[in-house]
């Protein structure tokens, strides 16, 4: 099946504008500070730093014509998301995937004369700090040759973290004005381009509030953190940590942590070993990799094992279906699923791409083509850890490869 691009609805458009832009500007305490945006005409296209579920409405509030943001193409799997997504003239792209698809879209709205809106990083980050840029999008931006528009946002992850239940009220900064012109991009290279990009986009939200400890107010601030963190510091232990209110705590070991307000960790009697979540997910991460390492020597032992886990399968633009429930292992070089029936399903990590996770709590990618999804029983569980384990494992064989050669 194939997905034509349709022109965005500048009637939605309006409305949007008038209700919810200036809802979110009062909810957030939005602050914009406007570069050089003079003379600007479409086609253009706008860029921006990815944090938080509002953020292509936020970027919107500053564009008077409506933007046909690069989305998921898992949000185009139902009819009715389909439609509203069609009105907002939004383009589909699978997630850590070329898309050859995404890209002619592109070209076929800058040619009719529209805005496009790229998220450089192609997902949200999970601990306030920018995540890698993706080189193809200063190729593409070159190639397009029109001007190009950054948007920088602080705070805004800060207000409602991605792994979070639910939302604070603190204070939101956008920075935003022309990055690049059509001349530049002619003259710079795609080098050139991608450093720039990636120097606009930077941003860590711990050294940004660190300056300004402004508190970003809200109830069960620690809610679902065990999405990012799923590796206790004091035991070691992997998908043991529990959240409650404004707490997370290790239940094999009692090891308690309290989020505060202004996004940082407190511990009672004594201090936390990390002070913040990135801290924590920089340390956890390269502990992983550790594991890893071991696991490659020893295929027969898991990375990572949870039970309860549904199945499903399905193709691009069409609903998934339900395969089975049963226990989801991670190994050095596979994916294996276990049926309640003993049915084993197992999925070559090289035979993987196309690995994310979606929203906060699904694990999807494709195999040979076809897609899938684990979807977690315990609201608990960290479907991250499963891409964060994926990623590290296809470095370390690069790695690997690379010092063959040498």
């Amino acid at each position: 099946m194939t997905y034509r691009v349709k022109r965005a609805s500048r009637i939605l458009n309006r409305i949007l504008k008038k209700t919810l832009g200036p809802w979110l500007v009062n909810r957030y305490r939005i602050e914009f500070i406007e570069g050089n945006m003079r003379d600007l005409k479409p086609p253009f296209v706008v860029i921006g730093n990815h944090t938080n579920n509002w953020d292509p409405f936020i970027l919107s509030c500053k564009i008077s014509e409506p933007i046909h943001f690069v989305t998921s193409v898992e949000q185009f799997r139902s009819r009715s998301m389909r439609f509203l997504l069609g009105l907002a003239g939004c383009i589909p792209k699978t997630k850590a995937m070329s898309d050859a698809a995404t890209v002619k879209s592109l070209f076929y709205v800058r040619n009719r004369g529209d805005v496009v809106g790229i998220f450089p990083e192609g997902k949200r980050c999970w601990d306030g700090k920018t995540e890698e840029i993706l080189y193809p999008t200063a190729k593409v931006l070159k190639s397009m040759g029109v001007p190009v528009v950054s948007f920088l946002l602080h705070g805004a992850y800060l207000s409602h973290p991605r792994w979070a239940l639910t939302p604070r009220r603190g204070k939101i900064q956008v920075n935003y004005g022309i990055l690049f012109t059509p001349e530049e991009l002619k003259t710079l290279s795609a080098d050139e381009i991608y450093e720039r990009m990636c120097a606009a986009l930077r941003t860590n939200e711990y050294s940004w509030q660190e300056e300004r400890m402004i508190p970003f107010v809200g109830k069960r601030l620690a809610e679902r953190l065990e999405r990012v963190l799923f590796l206790c510091p004091k035991c070691r232990k992997t998908g043991r940590l529990l959240s409650r209110g404004d707490t997370l705590t290790c239940l094999s070991c009692g090891e308690t942590v309290r989020y505060n307000q202004y996004g940082y960790f407190e511990k009672e009697g004594g201090q936390p070993h990390f002070k913040s979540v990135l801290e924590w997910n920089q340390w956890q991460l390269r502990e992983l990799a550790v594991i890893i390492r071991e696991r490659m020597e020893d295929l027969g032992r898991p990375i990572f094992e949870d039970r309860e886990v549904t199945l499903f399968t399905g193709q691009r633009y069409v609903a998934i279906r339900k395969l089975r429930r049963g226990t989801l292992r991670l190994y050095a070089d596979r994916l294996e699923f276990m049926g309640r029936d003993n049915h084993r399903i197992t999925f070559e990590l090289s035979r993987m791409n196309g690995v994310s996770t979606h929203l906060s709590d699904w694990f999807d990618f494709y195999h040979e083509g076809k897609f899938h999804r684990a979807a977690f029983k315990d609201p608990h569980t960290s479907a991250n850890k499963y891409t964060e384990a994926y990623d590290i494992i296809k470095r370390l064989e690069q790695e690997e490869r690379r010092a063959k050669e040498e």
